[in-house]
């Protein structure tokens, strides 16, 4: 990282970051291949990829010096509130303007290789919502037809089917940014988040909390199998309960469902006797 003075203008870090950032375009990640050039003296950063499993093919351009440079002032604010805050202790001005001008290196030097991934990234997100919406509008078809023919329940369940693949493809996003993030803030010194939201590793769930959790599982699976119940008396597949539960689903781009397996996994971890839940339900309907 260059050493600066303090009395650089945000045009002059935007220029550093640039110049450095040309010198490093061979460690561009995955694949892709940047390239900034000057068009009437405005600098573009011109960005060319195929995309990983044949998902597509582009090449995009994007004007620099506007979108780093919005990135100082929140570099100011950053700073001030910190110091604000008394994370420094005493700060002359001119520390505080050299402090700032680096945190602005910094990110624009961030925001430029992020940029080359979520771009990459866009395109599998892109896939993956697509088939989702085409999902909702193949659920809906039938749906319309179901209702036309008398049947009221068409529509929730196409409503349901189609909210768990949205909450799926979401989570799936924010699970994938979550982990992106903590691996760049986890290679900074001093700094360790862990990667999960749950306990640490190797740690348990008190056995209250467990035995409660399995003793309310149980009731939603005994709900859900009455439900189900065919009216010639016949009991639900196990795969029927587990999608009734909203538990796993379809994948809209393998086309395979984890309902089952996600269902025995949870069974196993809270350890939930499935079938005599059915052999309860099975004497007492």
């Amino acid at each position: 990282m260059p050493e600066f003075t303090g009395d650089e203008s945000p045009a002059d870090i935007v220029r550093v970051v640039l110049e450095d950032f040309s010198r490093r375009q061979e460690s561009t990640p995955l694949g892709a291949h940047a390239t900034i050039i000057y068009q009437d003296g405005l600098p573009f950063l011109i960005l060319q990829a195929i995309v990983k499993d044949d998902l597509g093919e582009f090449a995009c351009q994007y004007r620099l010096d506007k979108m780093l440079i919005n990135l100082f002032p929140e570099c100011e604010r950053l700073f001030d509130e910190a110091n604000a805050a008394g994370l420094f202790g005493e700060v002359a001005e001119q520390e505080r303007k050299k402090t700032v001008r680096h945190l602005a290196y910094y990110a624009m030097h961030m925001m430029l290789t992020r940029l080359i991934l979520l771009q990459l990234v866009l395109f599998d997100e892109n896939f993956n919502e697509t088939m989702v919406l085409t999902a909702g509008t193949l659920f809906s078809t039938f749906a319309q037809s179901y209702q036309q023919a008398g049947s009221e329940t068409a529509g929730r369940v196409a409503s349901k089917s189609t909210q768990e693949m949205i909450d799926r493809a979401v989570d799936s996003v924010a699970k994938r940014r979550r982990e992106l993030l903590l691996t760049l803030i986890n290679n900074l010194p001093a700094m360790y988040i862990p990667m999960g939201r749950g306990r640490p590793p190797g740690s348990t769930k008190p056995a209250e909390q467990k035995a409660r959790e399995a003793a309310e599982f149980e009731q939603e699976i005994e709900k859900v199998i009455r439900r189900l119940i065919s009216p010639d008396g016949a009991m639900p597949t196990k795969t029927a309960v587990a999608k009734a539960l909203g538990i796993g689903g379809l994948n809209p781009r393998t086309g395979t469902d984890s309902s089952l397996t996600a269902f025995r996994n949870k069974l196993d971890r809270l350890n939930v006797d499935y079938d005599a839940i059915v052999e309860r339900v099975r004497l007492n309907k």
